[in-house]
């Protein structure tokens, strides 16, 4: 039940775009 929640979060993260904001934050902390 709480892994189906989670799967859902991270599919609603998608939609909204979110992936791509940890993505730039990631590449924020290699340019350090």
């Amino acid at each position: 039940m709480v892994r189906c929640l989670f799967f859902v979060i991270c599919v609603l993260a998608f939609r909204k775009g979110i992936m791509g904001e940890i993505i730039a934050f990631i590449d924020r902390r290699k340019a350090r």
